[in-house]
């Protein structure tokens, strides 16, 4: 080993020879770290004449140096002391000294590192039960400072039962002792917290370790989990899963008798084609919120399915059920508004045997409610298109006394074309509802009183594929839901959405073509002043062959100069 490389070590080293006299041996060179352990410099010094607490390691060392040996342990009253390392040159010796205290306060230093850096609250309890030792997880666990040290365990980490909040003490143990769950923490701000508990006894009664694991954000975790397993993310009602169970549960005497409701929201897929999804979740959270209020605590309020809803309710006869439903119906009629149309079908049975099997009154109970959801639809059919013809209006700029001459003007084209009375009903009906997809344009573009930019035309020109989808979507209107998609088509195949031509355009949506386009110009409008009867006449002949259908055209003339001639007679 060269002289540089023993002065670079952190080792405690140096290089020694043997006198002429071949009775000691002194010290030629001793890196800092050799002087730190002996306590000074004895470079020059012999053996002999070294601080006299060495001299019996430097006598161990000169004799083992005889004898060739290069690696043993020193010992003092029967305790190794160093660790001693010897290397043989050819005209002298290294020797490299470890104190056998350099790797326990290693190891206790890095021990410390790594209780300082563990998320886990370490505490250590004397045989006194007084804390001597906490790490920086615990005072963050116990929300206190460092003042806690020397006090009594128990005052300090006050621990409760989960379920009863009562308190509870640790007793003295000879065994380590886990509690993995069931334990609360009230920390010094007032807080509880999940624990585990992790008891390992010192011997000799010195003392214990305790290790605190803050579980509350895994409980947390759990609880979310369960909580979605059993429950609908939009409505925050219960799911199917748990509904299922509980109908199980529910299959025994002692709940007698047990009612069970059924719903299914009417007109969902009529909202979403409207106004979108976020529309038609907002109609299943209002329905939600309707059989949440209408139901006791004890009931299981459920989302069955997609427009589906129940309602299990024990010990509830029949009577009381059927009470539940017209609640819930009267609070429905009452959340209506001209967008949100929130109206359910309902139906319901009862459990009145221990015999009885519960999913037989749940099929009995959706059977109800099946038939009651095909009569109401058959008495709801004129009340649905005077719903539609309601949202339209209100929504938008068109009026009912334009809806009403618009349907006259339209149909008396039709009697002149020969239609039948089944084509002029749908023409009728098509008139009062061409526009009805409006009512899903944005209001600051239905509604803006100057020019739209290029973008609100193409939101604008939408309204005819929604109404389409409409129509298609309500069995009183899917006859007319072609009409109404094509009713902005031109003769020329320059109109919107589908850009058809000629007779490619259906006759109904020819003929409402000419008479809407009158209609509009010879009545006010929010945008403009109505135009003369004349004006608007040459405008029309001069879209014939163009935007109009001429053959149209010409029935129209003639179908305004005999409407003419009766108001002059």
């Amino acid at each position: 080993m060269a002289e540089c490389s023993i002065l670079d070590i952190p080792i405690a080293a140096a290089c020694f020879v043997k006198i002429p006299s071949g009775l000691d041996y002194v010290f030629t060179v001793c890196n800092d770290a050799f002087s730190t352990l002996i306590g000074e410099d004895i470079t020059g010094k012999t053996f002999s004449c070294s601080p006299e607490k060495f001299r019996p390691l430097f006598k161990d060392i000169a004799e083992k140096a005889e004898k060739g040996i290069k690696h043993f342990k020193y010992s003092k009253n029967g305790i190794p002391k160093y660790d001693v390392q010897l290397k043989f040159r050819n005209d002298d010796y290294v020797v490299c000294i470890t104190s056998l205290n350099f790797y326990s306060n290693l190891i206790n230093y890095y021990l410390r590192k790594a209780l300082v850096s563990v998320p886990i609250g370490l505490i250590s309890v004397n045989g006194m039960g007084k804390i001597n030792y906490m790490n920086p997880a615990a005072y963050n666990l116990l929300g206190c400072s460092r003042d806690k040290i020397g006090q009594p365990f128990k005052n300090v980490v006050k621990l409760f039962n989960e379920k009863t909040l009562s308190g509870v003490e640790l007793g003295p143990t000879d065994e380590p002792v886990s509690y993995k769950n069931g334990l609360l923490l009230q920390n010094y701000t007032g807080k509880f917290l999940n624990i585990s508990l992790d008891i390992t006894p010192i011997e000799n009664n010195s003392g214990f370790i305790a290790l605190i694991n803050d579980l509350s954000e895994q409980h947390r975790r759990e609880e979310e989990i369960i909580y979605l397993i059993y429950h609908d993310k939009l409505t925050g009602l219960y799911n199917r899963t748990y509904f299922e169970q509980k109908l199980n549960e529910y299959n025994k005497e002692r709940y007698l008798p047990v009612s069970i409701l059924m719903g299914d929201v009417n007109g969902l897929k009529m909202t979403n084609d409207i106004f979108g999804h976020r529309q038609g979740d907002e109609i299943l959270v209002s329905i939600a919120n309707i059989l949440s209020i209408a139901c006791r605590d004890e009931d299981i309020v459920a989302r069955y399915g997609g427009d589906e809803f129940v309602i299990l309710m024990p010990n509830t006869t029949s009577d009381e059920a059927a009470k539940v439903c017209n609640n819930i119906l009267h609070l429905c009629e009452n959340r209506q508004d001209s967008k949100n149309m929130v109206s359910i079908s309902l139906g319901y049975a009862t459990k009145t045997s221990a015999l009885e099997n519960l999913s037989d009154t749940l099929k009995v109970a959706e059977n109800y409610m099946y038939r009651h959801k095909l009569l109401e639809s058959r008495s709801n059919r004129s009340s649905v298109i005077s719903s539609l013809k309601k949202m339209l209006f209100e929504k938008s700029f068109e009026t009912e006394e334009h809806a009403m001459r618009l349907s006259v003007l339209s149909v008396q084209i039709g009697k002149m074309m020969g239609l039948s009375q089944n084509e002029l009903n749908d023409l009728e009906l098509f008139s009062m509802l061409h526009d009805i997809g409006k009512i899903g344009i944005k209001d600051q573009v239905l509604l803006k009183p100057g020019n739209l930019t290029e973008e609100e035309w193409i939101e604008m020109r939408r309204h005819c594929e929604i109404g389409y989808r409409i129509a298609r979507s309500t069995p009183e209107l899917a006859h007319i839901a072609d009409y109404i998609l094509t009713h902005h088509e031109r003769w020329d195949g320059k109109g919107y959405p589908q850009g058809l031509a000629g007779k490619q355009i259906p006759l109904l949506s020819r003929i409402l073509a000419v008479a809407d386009s009158y209609d509009a110009m010879v009545n006010d409008r929010y945008y403009r002043k109505a135009l003369s009867q004349e004006t608007a006449i040459n405008e029309i002949k001069k879209g014939s062959g163009t935007q109009f259908d001429p053959e149209i055209v010409e029935i129209f003339l003639k179908v305004l100069g005999n409407t003419t001639k009766k108001e002059t007679a």
